[in-house]
C-alpha cells in the first residue's frame, strides 16, 4: 500500500497545483517564470512525499519541553517471515494494480515508439545548413518541428521569409531545451494517466512553451502581423510527432491573443510567492503521520492537553500515570477525617473540590495524587475520596493512582465543584505480538511442558499494577530475543488458512514463575496451544513488588497470528 499512498499524494498535489495555476497564473505574460513554475509543480508533486522532516520536529526544543514521557511497559514485537499462499484467486486489489500497470506500460511504450519515430526520421533524411544551422530536410508535406538539437523542415513548402521565421522559432526551442519539458510531462502523464488534471497540466506546458517562443521571435524584430499570418497558413498541415516542438500548435486563437497582450504589471509577480507556503503545507501534511508515529514510538506526548474541556483518560493523551507529588509541596491532613490541603507559594485564583471513587465498586479512593499540570504542587484525596485544591483559572489537574487509569481535568470556572470522578482500574497488558506464519515441528521444544500449571494463591491478592512491575531476565531486549527464537506459526494452521487474534493472560507470581496462563479469547486449538506454549516456556521473571513485598501480578497478551498472501 506504500505505492498506492504515494500515487494518491502525487495526484492530490497535482490537482491543487493545477487549480492554483488556473486561478493565479494562466492570464499573465511571465511566460518564462510560468515555465519553471509548471515544471516545479510536477517536480515537487513527485518528490515531496520523500521529504522527511519529522526528526526535526521531534527534536525541536519547544516540542520536547511541552511533551511528557509516557512509556509503555513493553513495546510491540513483530515476527516477520513470509509464507507462500496456495490461493489461486485474484483479488480486486490485484486486478486494479494489474490494470494500472498495463495502462501505464501502454503510455510508456507509446512514448518510446514516438521517440523512435523521430530518430527514424532523422536517420532517413538528409542534412543541410540553413542560416548557419544544420537542419534535417523533410520530403513530405509536414509541418516543421524540432526535437532536442534536431530541426526538421521542408524548405520547398516555404518562402525565404517564412523559413527565417521558422528557423528563428525552432532554434529558440532548441537553445532553451524545451524538449525536456515535454518528455518530463509525458512521463508523469504515463504514471498518473487516471488524473485528468495531469493531462491539462501537460497541455499548459506545451502551450506555454509556444508562448515563450512566440514572444522571443517577435523581440528579434520579426513583423508580428507577418508571423501571425504564417501561423494561420500552416494551421491545417499534419503534425509529424506529438512529442516534438511544433512550429504551429493548437489553439492558434490563444497564441495570437497572447502575442497581442500587453506585458503584465510586475505587481502580479507576488502571486508566485504562493508556492512557498503551499510547498511547506504539503511537506508538513506529508510528515504529520511520521511525526505522530515517532512521538508515540519515543514515548512522548501525543498532544499537550490543548483545549481540554472536561475529563479525559490519560492513556488517550499519553500523560504519566504514576505522578508522585513532591513532599515539599504537599501537606496531607494529619488525620483522614477532613479533606487535605496543600501549601502554596503564591495565592491561587480559586478553589476546586470533588470526590474520587472506584468506577466498578463506587467506593471512595483514598491517596489519589491530585497534581496541577506542569508543577509539583498538589494534594491527595482523603479516606472518603474527597479533595480540595487552590489553583489558577485555566490550570489543568491530573489525577493518578496506582492500579488505575489516570484522569485529566481543565478547570475554567471559579469555585468549581467538579462532583464525583470515577477512576477505572487498569489491567497491565503487554503490547500485541504479531506472528507472521512459518513452519514448526509438532513439538520443537520437547523439554518444555506445554500443559498449564495451576497455582492457588490462597489469601494473596493478584495485582494488575504495582509499584515495581515484574521484569523479564535481562530486560525488554532479552524478552524480544527470546520470543523471536521460540515462537512458531503452527504448520497445521498455515495449511488450513487459520489466522486471528488471541487474547491470553498469565500471572507472574511472587517467585517470578509464570502461572495460571489461560486463553481469554481463542481462535483455533493449534494457535491457542502455541500461545500457551510460548508463555510457559519463559524463564522466571524478576517478581513485582508492592510496598517492598513480592506480589503476584496479572498480565494479558494479545498475539496476532497472520498469514501473508
Amino acid at each position: 500500500m506504500e505505492t498506492f499512498s504515494y500515487l494518491i499524494k502525487i495526484n492530490i498535489a497535482i490537482i491543487i497545483f493545477y487549480l492554483i495555476y488556473r486561478t493565479c497564473y494562466r492570464s499573465d505574460t511571465f511566460f518564462s517564470l510560468r515555465r519553471y513554475s509548471l515544471l516545479s509543480m510536477l517536480g515537487l508533486s513527485v518528490i515531496y512525499p520523500f521529504l522527511d522532516f519529522s526528526t526535526w520536529f521531534i527534536h525541536n526544543k519547544s516540542v520536547t519541553e511541552a511533551a511528557t514521557v509516557y512509556a509503555q511497559y513493553l513495546p510491540e514485537f513483530t515476527i516477520s517471515q513470509p509464507v507462500h499462499s496456495t490461493a489461486s484467486t485474484i483479488s480486486l486489489i490485484d486486478f486494479v494494480w494489474w490494470s494500472y500497470a498495463i495502462i501505464t506500460c501502454f503510455f510508456l511504450v507509446r512514448l518510446s515508439i514516438r521517440t523512435l519515430q523521430i530518430i527514424w526520421i532523422k536517420q532517413h533524411t538528409t542534412q543541410t545548413d540553413i542560416e548557419n544551422y544544420p537542419v534535417r530536410v523533410l520530403c513530405t508535406q509536414t509541418m516543421p518541428f524540432s526535437f532536442f538539437n534536431w530541426v526538421f523542415i521542408n524548405p520547398g513548402m516555404h518562402n525565404t521569409t517564412e523559413i527565417h521565421e521558422i528557423i528563428t522559432h525552432e532554434l529558440i526551442h532548441v537553445r532553451q531545451k524545451h524538449s525536456i519539458d515535454i518528455i518530463f510531462s509525458e512521463i508523469i502523464c504515463a504514471f498518473c494517466w487516471f488524473n485528468p488534471m495531469v493531462w491539462m497540466l501537460k497541455k499548459e506546458i506545451h502551450q506555454n512553451l509556444e508562448f515563450i517562443v512566440d514572444q522571443q521571435v517577435v523581440k528579434t524584430g520579426i513583423d508580428i502581423k507577418s508571423y501571425q499570418y504564417h501561423l494561420l497558413r500552416l494551421a491545417y498541415h499534419p503534425n509529424k510527432s506529438t512529442i516534438a516542438n511544433q512550429f504551429n500548435v493548437s489553439p492558434l486563437k490563444t497564441r495570437i491573443i497572447m502575442l497581442n497582450t500587453k506585458q503584465s504589471p510586475k505587481i502580479k509577480l507576488i502571486a508566485y510567492t504562493l508556492f512557498i507556503p503551499l510547498v511547506l503545507l504539503f511537506v508538513f501534511v506529508n510528515n504529520a503521520g511520521a511525526i505522530i508515529s515517532n512521538v508515540t514510538n519515543n514515548g512522548e506526548l501525543k498532544s499537550v492537553m490543548e483545549k481540554i474541556s472536561g475529563i479525559v483518560p490519560l492513556n488517550d493523551t499519553h500523560l504519566p500515570l504514576n505522578i508522585q507529588p513532591s513532599p515539599s509541596s504537599i501537606q496531607p491532613s494529619p488525620t483522614l477525617q477532613s479533606p487535605p490541603t496543600h501549601t502554596t507559594l503564591q495565592p491561587k485564583d480559586f478553589e476546586i473540590q470533588g470526590i474520587l471513587v472506584d468506577k466498578e465498586s463506587n467506593k471512595p479512593l483514598a491517596g489519589v495524587n491530585v497534581i496541577i499540570w506542569g508543577t509539583s504542587t498538589g494534594t491527595i484525596s482523603n479516606i472518603d475520596g474527597s479533595f480540595r485544591l487552590k489553583i489558577h483559572e485555566g490550570d489543568s489537574i491530573l489525577f493518578s493512582h496506582i492500579g488505575y487509569t489516570g484522569l485529566a481535568y481543565a478547570a475554567k470556572n471559579k469555585n468549581n465543584d467538579i462532583g464525583t470522578l470515577q477512576m477505572k482500574r487498569k489491567r497491565e497488558e503487554l503490547d500485541e505480538v504479531i506472528v507472521v506464519g512459518y513452519g514448526m515441528s509438532e513439538n520443537p521444544f520437547p523439554g518444555i511442558n506445554n500443559q498449564p500449571r495451576q497455582t492457588i494463591f490462597g489469601e494473596d491478592e493478584v495485582f494488575m499494577v504495582v509499584e515495581e512491575m515484574p521484569e523479564f531476565p535481562g530486560g525488554q531486549s532479552e524478552l524480544m530475543n527470546f520470543i523471536a527464537k521460540t515462537i512458531r506459526y503452527p504448520v497445521e494452521a498455515q495449511e488450513n488458512g487459520i489466522q486471528g487474534r488471541i487474547i491470553c493472560s498469565f500471572i507472574v507470581d511472587a517467585s517470578g514463575s509464570i502461572v495460571n496462563a489461560k486463553i481469554a479469547r481463542g481462535v483455533d486449538p493449534s494457535l491457542d496451544s502455541e500461545a500457551l506454549r510460548i508463555i510457559y516456556s519463559m524463564p522466571k521473571w524478576k517478581p513485582g513488588r508492592q510496598r517492598g513485598k513480592a506480589v503476584p501480578v496479572e498480565y494479558t497478551v494479545p498475539i496476532n497470528f497472520r498469514l501473508q498472501q
